[in-house]
């Protein structure tokens, strides 16, 4: 495991026993056995640790598809990725729901749509939009996504991923 892994285990890890606001950077680099110095190196801080470890389980899932299927020519791609990503959140369940409640929902669903928006601006540039129509597509995809996400783990992810990814597929993909 690399040091990046590792410093992002130990704050998961950490999110499971604390809040957010009582995890301090000098926690996440004892318990990845890393110096403060490497942290600094890969992080600006824990705010940006949280952003990657967002980006690592709600964009990468869809990029590495990307990179494995023609994803333009399969009719179930978007589906297959919206199982990846909500099986990888049911698995992040804990942490996530502590999330949600500290530092607090609101920025939880920011902090879910700007991990997405970008891949979505990305995505939606294909399909040969006007520039400002692309933009408000590609976010209201991702904050739309971001709420459902949110609304899921909140109640416990009562729905199993595979439902959720569909229900999500049909409410906010489709359009």
């Amino acid at each position: 495991m690399g040091i990046i892994e590792c410093i992002e285990t130990s704050f998961r890890a950490l999110l499971l026993e604390v809040t957010y606001d009582q995890i301090t950077v000098a926690q996440i680099c004892e318990r990845a056995a890393v110096s403060k110095k490497t942290f600094y190196k890969h992080f600006e801080g824990k705010h940006e640790l949280l952003v990657a470890v967002l980006r690592n389980d709600l964009v990468m899932p869809v990029t590495n598809l990307r990179e494995i299927l023609p994803l333009d020519e399969i009719k179930s791609a978007p589906l297959l990725v919206m199982e990846r990503m909500h099986q990888i959140l049911y698995d992040n369940r804990q942490m996530y729901k502590s999330l949600i409640n500290n530092p607090g929902k609101a920025q939880m669903v920011e902090l879910f749509t700007n991990a997405t928006y970008n891949l979505n601006l990305e995505i939606y540039g294909n399909y040969g939009l006007d520039p400002l129509e692309c933009d408000y597509a590609a976010y209201f995809c991702a904050a739309a996504s971001a709420m459902i996400q949110i609304r899921w783990l909140e109640q416990g992810c009562a729905l199993d991923p595979k439902h959720m990814a569909k229900l999500n597929d049909t409410w906010v993909m489709s359009h």
